[in-house]
């Protein structure tokens, strides 16, 4: 082989090598890590709602669609001398997921469908995949470590109504009957 061609080869494994190095060492930066994932006896005495339920629809939505409109005001009123804080706050989205209700494990008045809200821009969020079903752990506060909730007057009244949060760090996964059984050995 001249050496040219030799070179060259050795040249393109190395960038090849150097490549696959930092993908795997960005996706070990970024990837998710929770303090602690509860056993099922823990995570149903935590939160709000537990289901079995099928994704019917999902959608980016702004992060103000979660918000009640007095609490989003004072939001907007408070951010609105700061134009960067302001648009981004406005251009944040979340991913919105309907489901279908399939089993209750917790929760009182849950509805036949529930709207579930994760966001889109951590590596602990969920890509929920349309007709699949999944085990829901879901929370009224999810969200409160965002920075926009501290502009808010009334954080335990900030959500609407009948609006959930979740991520990887709940338990939240695709539906298995094993957790189920366990789920169902703690219902009250």
């Amino acid at each position: 082989m001249p050496t040219y061609r030799r070179d060259k080869l050795a040249k393109d494994m190395r960038r090849l090598i150097t490549t696959l190095t930092l993908a795997l060492f960005y996706g070990q930066l970024f990837a998710c890590v929770c303090d602690k994932i509860e056993s099922v006896k823990e995570s149903m005495e935590r939160y709000s709602i537990i289901f079995h339920g099928r994704v019917v629809e999902k959608s980016l939505v702004p992060y103000s669609t979660i918000f009640q409109s007095d609490q989003l005001n004072v939001i907007r009123e408070r951010l609105k001398h700061d134009t960067k804080k302001s648009t981004e706050f406005e251009a944040n989205k979340i991913q919105k997921v309907t489901f279908e209700v399939i089993e209750i494990f917790k929760g009182h008045n849950i509805r036949s469908i529930v709207t579930i809200f994760t966001s889109t821009n951590t590596s602990c969020d969920i890509d929920f995949k349309t007709t699949k079903d999944y085990l829901i752990y879901g929370t009224r506060n999810g969200f409160n470590n965002n920075r926009f909730v501290k502009y808010a007057d009334n954080k335990n009244e900030l959500i609407k109504a009948g609006f959930y949060w979740t991520h990887h760090c709940t338990r939240t996964a695709e539906f298995n009957e094993q957790e189920k059984q366990e789920l169902i050995k703690y219902k009250k």
